[in-house]
């Protein structure tokens, strides 16, 4: 069945593993509550593998290789997250 779910990454210079369904693609990068959250459209019958995720500030190193998923800004404006698949 398809569908679209809503995973939560936290603020920190680590990568951090989601378990996903196979083939979720990443359709929004947002501020929800104070969170970092990403939704992804997939089929929820797929088997859940593991992936990889890391949040960037602007001017901080990215992982090379890494895949540019989406970006956000606090609910102030002050700070501008990036978020990426490693």
């Amino acid at each position: 069945m398809r569908t679209i779910y809503k995973e939560t990454l936290e603020l920190r210079h680590e990568t951090q593993i989601k378990q996903l369904p196979d083939k979720a693609k990443v359709v929004k990068v947002n501020i929800q509550n104070g969170n970092i959250c990403f939704w992804f459209d997939c089929d929820s019958n797929e088997p859940l593998v593991h992936r990889c995720f890391e949040v960037r500030g602007t001017g901080h190193e990215v992982t090379e290789n890494s895949i540019y998923v989406g970006t956000c800004q606090t609910t102030n404006g002050f700070f501008v997250w990036h978020v990426f698949e490693v």
